[in-house]
């Protein structure tokens, strides 16, 4: 009993283990993620894998920016594609890296199991978009890995299909930096097909590298390796290894490129 996920005086009956089955059986699904002023569309294929379309808008010009990113996992391939830079970069990853890439990019499945392995409450029932839900609140640092201070996730839950409607995650960097993020317009059992995940690189198009870029597992010797690529390929190191930082370079060296190519 104690193992098992609980609902506080009765509550409202729904339980996070259902709720992640009821994730699960979703073939396909869309949510959008809105971090650090970027949306990040991300489409989810049991079948065929993972898209994300990254919205930015240039705060000086207005101008806007796109980057698409498919993640294959039956060939084991992720493709980033830059239209404005007319660029594009390939790598190679294994199974450890993409559940990794689950669980930093806000997947509900992975979300759902980190809260359940946390310690969360059940919070009072609301209304949002005239639906009506009920959250899961926690403030442990486990759900964000221990890498973030003063945690608050909320995850509300439609109390008729019992699947998630918004999720808001908020949390202080050790520099002492709060980021907010907030994922909601999820649409369940999406219609999808093959070419939706297919990556389409236009001929005019050139690679960020020469080679196609292996990503290493992550052991003292390939991170050493990890680590100079990113710097070869931009200059710069990271100033950590997780999700966040490295989206957040990555925004920059794309602003960096398009303002380079406007020259």
């Amino acid at each position: 009993l104690v193992g098992l996920p609980f609902v506080i005086d009765g509550g409202s009956g729904v339980v996070l283990a259902d709720v992640l089955a009821k994730v699960e059986q979703a073939r396909a699904y869309m949510y959008k993620m809105t971090v650090m002023g970027n949306v990040i569309t991300v489409t989810v294929s049991s079948e065929y894998g993972v898209k994300t379309e990254t919205d930015t808008t240039d705060p000086n010009t207005g101008e806007r920016i796109t980057q698409r990113t498919f993640i294959l996992p039956k060939e084991k391939i992720m493709l980033t594609i830059l239209p404005e830079q007319k660029k594009f970069m390939q790598m190679e990853y294994d199974d450890a890296f993409f559940d990794k890439v689950k669980k930093e990019s806000n997947d509900p499945r992975e979300m759902i199991k980190q809260i359940m392995n946390s310690r969360y409450t059940e919070l009072g029932r609301s209304v949002i978009e005239n639906i009506e839900v009920v959250g899961f609140q926690t403030n442990d640092p486990a759900v964000v890995e221990n890498l973030a201070e003063d945690v608050n996730l909320v995850l509300w839950v439609d109390i008729d299909t019992w699947l998630p409607v918004r999720t808001e995650i908020e949390f202080t960097t050790n520099e002492q930096v709060t980021v907010s993020l907030t994922i909601g317009d999820y649409q369940w059992n999406i219609p999808v097909v093959a070419s939706d995940f297919e990556p389409i690189v236009p001929d005019d198009f050139t690679a960020l590298t020469d080679d196609v870029v292996k990503m290493p597992n992550f052991n003292e010797e390939t991170v050493i390796e990890g680590l100079k690529l990113i710097a070869e390929v931009s200059g710069q190191y990271p100033k950590k290894l997780n999700l966040m930082d490295l989206l957040q370079l990555f925004f920059d060296l794309r602003e960096k490129g398009i303002k380079e190519n406007n020259r």
